[in-house]
């Protein structure tokens, strides 16, 4: 008897000891969530799986994102959710890439330090990469940045061709995964101060598709007021994959793979909506050439052309032009290696650098995305110029990785964005920071030898591997959060006094920090990056050409 009591009394006080889940009460409902430390063992809330809107299935497939339902009882806010991708960095046994995750997936992920409603903590909110076809936010985790005293936050946002399909009419305008980043954002304004957070002092951070996505946000009218800062990490609002070429033949082409009807947009429409999301998924691999590219088959369509209330109303380029752009502070970074995104996927076996080599004229179209921007009768002429420009008419193999590595970068990143930044600082009053990482450390995500291979620098990721993923490189990981911190904090990167802001005149050099590594800061100056001078001389009719106005910087 005396046993059963003892049991019972043990069971009591650990159930008084032990922490409860914490509970916040919002204006949707009550949600629950669960308790986690940083890697420096500081305690955080976490917060994951809070719905921004309902769930775009069903009749709300290749629809506007919907506002949430308030719900009754307690929402469990503790699955992480992915929207469902064909993966290319997910293979199966057989080598096939995998399509995963679900199409009830628009929700977001909250953590932070404190649930004191007066805490008016400064809030960051991240948008992940994937060319808009794949990852998800809560790949990201907090448990480096929560060091600081801030609320963090991930969201996710459709996908591929449930993202992105476009009929170019007002039946399918397309644009669902920008539509969903924005309901997000302004969810995110609405809820965050329940959490501790400042709705008055929002930065949104995003690389690769994320970073293009942050600067979209920069110039869409209806982003305006839902942030006060913005971090644009290796992409921009007009690299060549951001903006979706051949959209209607594309659309069409799914429809016919999915045996639906391709020249009625009402009965496409219809037709999409009875099929699984798993199917039209999947039909992502009939829209690559090689590996997984072209990478980005299905992304941003300039809706204002169509759309009766579109949420990107003209060309990123001409919106830059033309300064509408909300004045905010913005910091920017590009780091050494971009090319070895998707170039990494080619270096895993030499069959795959061999076959490029050999089909080279048929292949780097599609790689370097300039296949339905190019005329047919002068695209082996382009690709014979890259090649001689980047490989030295050397053939494509290991011993000569980092050409095509460059070429890569080059095309697919940074000579665009030369011209994204230059034009964003001369739109705003505000200061534009601008570095550059090329420190390849233990977070570096990308497997090439980096001594053979010398002149690779941090590949295309790195830098928010090692600030949002568990790593062994502490003096950078804690470099670049107090970068972000610093920014956040006093619209000033710190790092060094000497530090220059990118000039409010395109025609001057690029003034930016280059972190060569932890203990290596250097004070740089570039005219151009990414050979722009270059890729501006070819006939690709993206941008500029494709706009018919002349850059005069």
């Amino acid at each position: 008897m005396w046993s059963i009591k003892l049991l019972l009394l043990c069971i009591l006080l650990k159930s008084c000891t032990s922490k409860s889940p914490p509970r916040v009460e919002t204006p949707l409902g009550i949600i629950e969530g669960t308790i986690d430390t940083t890697f420096k063992n500081k305690t955080f809330f976490q917060f994951e799986g809070i719905p921004y809107a309902k769930p775009p299935i069903g009749e709300l497939r290749f629809e506007d994102p919907q506002d949430p339902e308030k719900w009754s009882g307690v929402l469990k806010a503790t699955v992480v959710t992915l929207c469902q991708q064909y993966h290319q960095y997910n293979v199966d046994e057989s080598g096939n890439y995998v399509t995963e995750g679900d199409e009830d997936c628009l929700y977001y992920n909250l953590y932070t330090p404190s649930l004191n409603q007066s805490a008016n903590l400064d809030v960051l909110v991240f948008i992940h990469g994937g060319a808009f076809m794949f990852n998800y936010g809560g790949f990201w985790r907090p448990n480096n940045i929560l060091d600081k005293p801030l609320v963090f936050i991930t969201i996710n946002y459709r996908l591929g061709p449930l993202g992105f399909l476009s009929t170019q009419d007002n039946v399918i305008p397309g644009n669902y995964g920008l539509k969903d980043q924005q309901k997000a954002l302004t969810w995110i304004k609405k809820m965050v101060r329940y959490f501790g957070g400042n709705p008055n002092s929002i930065t949104i951070q995003g690389m690769s598709a994320g970073g293009a996505s942050v600067q979209l946000h920069c110039i869409m009218p209806g982003s305006a007021g839902l942030f006060n800062k913005a971090i644009i990490q290796s992409g921009s609002a007009i690299n060549n994959w951001v903006l979706m070429d051949g959209t209607l033949e594309k659309t069409k082409r799914l429809a016919d793979l999915m045996g639906c009807p391709s020249n009625d947009s009402v009965q496409l429409k219809k037709c999409l909506k009875s099929r699984t999301g798993r199917q039209i998924v999947e039909s992502v691999k009939y829209f690559h050439t090689f590996q997984y590219n072209p990478f980005s088959p299905w992304a941003v369509v300039v809706d204002g052309n169509w759309a009766s209330n579109p949420i990107l109303p003209e060309h990123p380029l001409n919106l830059l032009m033309k300064k509408k752009i909300h004045d905010v502070p913005v910091l920017v970074s590009f780091v050494g290696g971009e090319g070895l995104y998707p170039a990494s996927a080619m270096y895993k076996k030499e069959i795959y650098l061999e076959t490029i080599d050999k089909r080279w004229n048929e292949l780097i179209p599609h790689i370097l995305m300039y296949n339905f921007t190019v005329d047919p009768k002068l695209m082996d002429t382009v690709s014979a110029s890259i090649r001689k420009k980047y490989m030295k008419n050397q053939p494509v193999e290991r011993s000569t990785f980092e050409n095509l590595v460059e070429a890569c970068g080059d095309r697919n990143f940074l000579s665009d964005m030369d011209k994204a930044i230059k034009l964003h600082s001369a739109g705003i009053d505000s200061p534009m920071w601008l570095f550059l990482l090329s420190y390849r450390g233990d977070a570096d995500w990308v497997k090439v030898d980096k001594f053979q291979h010398t002149r690779i620098g941090a590949g295309h990721a790195s830098d928010i591997m090692h600030t949002f993923r568990k790593n062994n490189d502490a003096p950078i990981t804690n470099m670049l959060i107090d970068i972000i911190f610093s920014f956040i904090k006093y619209e000033h990167p710190g790092l060094l006094d000497q530090w220059i802001n990118v000039s409010k005149n395109p025609k001057d050099p690029l003034d930016y920090v280059t972190i060569v590594n932890p203990n290596e800061i250097v004070i740089s100056k570039s005219q151009y990056i990414g050979q722009r001078t270059f890729w501006d001389s070819l006939p690709i009719i993206e941008n500029e050409k494709l706009l018919n106005i002349t850059l005069n910087f």
